[in-house]
């Protein structure tokens, strides 16, 4: 009984640090980001915070899983409940953009660590990776299935149509992340699934 509730206390604990940690990097970007700084946040010791949180990367790595299980929870729910090959890549593209909208501080403070190199933060890379893997795993059944049903052709390997499709994305999110996050991410989402689908198309 102790020892959950001892457990119980560390989560309450940490989930207290990582919302204090996400206001320091949001606030001052990942870099001037200290230790010192996320446990004055959380109102407490830079000690106590070394007794749940080795380093700072490690507190970051920490924020950036716990988003990315919210982010591929999402994908999962929305690949099972839109079961239509064209609406279920649609309702991809919809669903990605609008998590990276409604997260749009930390995605951009994650966007400078990535652009200083993953291997300054080396708790993060491993993570980051395997994250990513089991996200493209729910965007390659969609085009499997897309493939299958004659949405999209099966004249071009399905490894390069999750190529194009992931970086159709990308290359909006990165212009909106230069434009200072401004507008509508999602309202994209319509326009990004129709060129793919024009693009990639199976015989209609």
């Amino acid at each position: 009984m102790r020892a959950v509730a001892r457990q119980s206390a560390s989560e309450v604990y940490r989930d207290h640090i990582l919302t204090a940690a996400e206001a320091e990097f949001t606030g001052r970007g990942y870099d001037a980001t200290r230790m010192a700084d996320i446990a004055r946040r959380a109102e407490m010791s830079v000690g106590a915070l070394y007794r749940h949180f080795d380093s700072k990367e490690a507190v970051f790595a920490e924020l950036v899983a716990i988003r990315g299980q919210v982010f591929l929870r999402s994908l999962e729910a929305a690949a099972v409940e839109v079961t239509e090959p064209a609406a279920r890549i649609g309702a991809l593209v919809r669903m990605s953009l609008a998590f990276i909208e409604d997260n749009r501080s930390m995605f951009q403070v994650f966007t400078q660590v990535r652009d200083a190199g993953v291997a300054s933060c080396e708790a993060l890379s491993g993570r980051v990776g395997d994250l990513e893997a089991r996200i493209g795993t729910v965007y390659r059944a969609a085009l499997d299935a897309g493939v299958a049903a004659g949405v999209l052709t099966g004249e071009v390997a399905v490894d390069d149509q999750l190529n194009f499709y992931r970086g159709a994305m990308h290359g909006f999110i990165e212009d909106w992340i230069l434009r200072g996050a401004a507008g509508s991410l999602t309202a994209k989402a319509p326009l990004i699934t129709r060129l793919f689908l024009r693009a990639l198309g199976g015989p209609s």
